[in-house]
């Protein structure tokens, strides 16, 4: 087997293979990320971090390929890519969402078929993760205050909501 069994395996017993195979290819396409065994309704995910096994088998691959990396990160949950955004080596992130039928319109996209042009409906966090309130609007820092009238509040309220 190449690579890691499942996103939740800590066998890294593939990532050599992958990584072998990964040095003699014109070109790499390494597809990471969650299924509905991290998270699903009824189910959250406990971080958003792709499993060891994933940052072990990215690391591997990344240093043997020779060319920038195309990664393809198949998620329905936000997850932490910032390693793969501090790489050198990797050219591209794809972010494919939940594998389905949206899956069939990878190809289109890595071939030139059609533009990855799409909508996000999670914010991405960073390394430091910064965690925001769906209801904080003021989501940039900022030296206002909720009594400066230009400010947006940092709670919001129906109008019938006492606090």
């Amino acid at each position: 087997m190449l690579g890691v069994p499942s996103v939740t395996s800590g066998d890294t017993s593939g990532v050599a293979a992958a990584a072998d195979l990964a040095r003699k290819a014109d070109s790499v396409l390494l597809v990471l990320g969650t299924d509905l065994t991290i998270a699903s309704e009824g189910r959250d995910a406990v971080n958003i971090t792709l499993s060891p096994a994933q940052q072990a088998l990215h690391r591997a691959v990344s240093a043997a390929s020779s060319k920038p990396l195309t990664v393809i990160i198949l998620s329905a949950v936000p997850v932490d890519i910032s390693d793969l955004l501090e790489d050198d080596n990797v050219g591209a992130v794809l972010w494919a969402g939940q594998p389905a039928v949206a899956a069939l319109g990878i190809g289109d996209i890595l071939f030139g078929q059609k533009p990855p042009a799409g909508r996000m409906i999670q914010v991405r966090t960073i390394k430091n993760h910064l965690f925001l309130s769906l209801f904080a609007l003021n989501c940039l820092p900022s030296t206002k205050t909720d009594d400066d009238p230009d400010h947006l509040p940092s709670v919001v309220r129906r109008p019938d909501q006492h606090l």
